[in-house]
């Protein structure tokens, strides 16, 4: 597909909304519900609607406002409900409410490695999505392993699953990729230096925050060869996310999640891909240093009848940072929605 000329940011309003999850305060990013229309409603932190919901899930660093344009755009042009959801413990929760603040302090840290995520998003759909509504699910990294994961494990979430899309699947051997050896390096024997650094880092001005994250990403851009200027300047909503770094709490979360992903993202599930093969959509990149192309050869021979694509030509798998490639990503997502509809 041809990249898009139009880079602007989508505007749409967008909900955001707190939701305690497995004793967890969590992040919702949200569009097309409110409070007084019968058919796409919240109420009792229960989300309803009388058509399909999207439900996305983040890779990891997990705050899910790093998502928010390519969510807004798959909202605007499905004009379907969705819901964007943060892994546990990737928030700053100091300002939502010190009751929760101090419960998450003292849960069992199991809560937030990836079987904790994974049984995280599983409550959320089993508790607080109506009984009744159909869902779609959209994955990002990591959150496509724990997509296949629900679908395998989980009947009552396989039921209510129309179809899921997973992009940029980090659903094996996670370890062995280029990128992943780095950080399983940097992380084992440099985790406390960073988390040093956190600490120190913490104590600066947001605005001097903003201008740290744009030093590191904005100056050289990822992805999309366009020669927009915005193709080489972070969105906000990705400045904003990366905040969250920052903190102690919420980065030691995000990197040992990251340690546990290699120990546990090894075998294919091949078992959960052959039992949903019809409700599966892969999306792989030819330069994408977590999910190298001869796993995208691997999978595409072991399953002929499902529809996993070679298909995010100089895309970077941290896609987000690069609004062109949002654009891209979010109209390769529509199309398939609007296939299945």
């Amino acid at each position: 597909m041809s990249s898009t000329t139009t880079t602007a940011a989508p505007v749409v309003s967008t909900g955001w909304s707190w939701i305690v999850i497995n004793s967890v305060p969590t992040r919702l990013i949200h569009y097309g519900f409110n409070t007084t229309t019968a058919s796409n409603t919240i109420s009792n932190d229960r989300f309803s609607s009388d058509k399909p919901i999207i439900v996305f899930i983040s890779g990891n660093p997990g705050e899910v406002s790093y998502y928010e344009e390519l969510l807004a755009l798959i909202h605007m042009q499905t004009k379907l409900s969705v819901i964007g959801l943060s892994h546990a413990g990737h928030n700053i929760i100091d300002n939502y409410s010190s009751n929760n603040n101090n419960q998450t302090k003292h849960n069992n840290e199991n809560k937030y490695l990836l079987n904790g995520q994974i049984d995280h998003k599983r409550q959320f759909i089993d508790n607080h999505l109506s009984g009744d509504s159909k869902i779609i699910l959209i994955g990002h990294s990591i959150g496509c392993y724990i997509i296949l994961e629900l679908m395998d494990g989980w009947e009552t979430v396989r039921q209510k699953v129309l179809h899921s899309i997973l992009i940029f699947p980090t659903i094996e051997s996670m370890a062995s990729t280029s990128q992943g050896s780095k950080c399983q390096f940097m992380f084992q024997y440099f985790k406390y230096p960073i988390l040093a650094l956190s600490y120190l880092l913490d104590n600066l001005s947001d605005s001097f925050k903003r201008r740290l994250i744009k030093l590191a990403m904005g100056s050289t851009g990822t992805g999309s060869t366009g020669t927009d200027s915005s193709s080489t300047t972070p969105p906000n909503c990705v400045v904003n996310a990366a905040i969250n770094l920052f903190n102690p709490n919420c980065l030691m979360r995000s990197i040992e999640m990251a340690l546990n992903e290699f120990n546990l993202v090894n075998e294919l599930n091949t078992e959960a891909i052959a039992g949903n093969e019809q409700k599966l959509t892969f999306f792989y990149g030819d330069c994408d240093h977590w999910c190298p192309i001869d796993y995208y050869q691997k999978i595409s021979q072991l399953f002929p009848n499902c529809d996993i694509r070679l298909c995010l030509q100089d895309i970077d798998h941290a896609f987000v940072t690069d609004r062109q490639s949002t654009h891209r990503i979010s109209q390769l997502v529509v199309e398939k929605i609007q296939s299945i509809l």
